[in-house]
């Protein structure tokens, strides 16, 4: 995508070439205190006390010519959002690839990361499926949003798992402050952002 400079489906500032919307699949299951990835990459995401949840979008967007099957859900307050998104590359090409990626450990399990303030329009989210998804689900994303995002694929380069968690802020310029804003920042996700791996059994392709 523009701002990942390659691969993956994840907020995606540019308008996509959507194959279906009439689907069978999803990748996403919540459950009473959770959200957990069920297609080969098995992360369970705990919903912090006071959290919303949006409902499961799954789309079937296109991609750099490559087709994906896409969920995406979310947990959110007023200020905070926390996306999953849990992907798979339906030609089975290899697309996803992430090693240009600093490397990061979040709760013992390997991630690349990267983060990003942007702000936000409404052609964005008209363009940004789902963005705007989130923004009719509850959460409001303006005027712009600081986001960490963690990518789990696997190596065959055909699935992936993207946690994003993101903060409302007032503009994009907190990323030319000191390091107290990211000390801050860097805080409050790892007291938010609570994973584990798991697995039972409930594979999808």
């Amino acid at each position: 995508m523009v701002w990942f400079a390659a691969a993956c489906a994840v907020i995606s500032i540019v308008a996509v070439q959507a194959l279906s919307y009439q689907n069978t699949f999803s990748y996403l299951k919540f459950e009473d205190e959770s959200i957990r990835s069920v297609h080969g990459i098995e992360i369970e995401l705990k919903i912090p006390h006071g959290f919303k949840k949006t409902s499961i979008l799954n789309h079937q967007p296109k991609f750099h010519e490559h087709p994906f099957n896409v969920s995406t859900a979310a947990i959110y307050t007023d200020d905070i959002i926390i996306m999953m998104h849990a992907e798979s590359v339906t030609d089975h090409s290899g697309f996803l690839n992430y090693s240009y990626l600093d490397s990061i450990q979040l709760a013992g399990i390997g991630f690349t990361t990267q983060e990003r303030c942007v702000v936000i329009s409404d052609e964005l989210l008209k363009e940004a499926r789902d963005l705007g998804f989130f923004q009719g689900e509850g959460f409001d994303f303006y005027p712009a949003i600081y986001m960490k995002q963690f990518f789990k694929t696997t190596q065959d380069g055909n699935y992936e798992v993207v946690l994003t968690y993101g903060e409302r802020v007032c503009n994009c310029e907190v990323m030319n402050l000191d390091d107290k804003f990211e000390t801050e920042f860097s805080q409050r996700l790892l007291q938010k952002v609570n994973i584990k791996y798991t697995y039972t059994g409930d594979y999808v392709d």
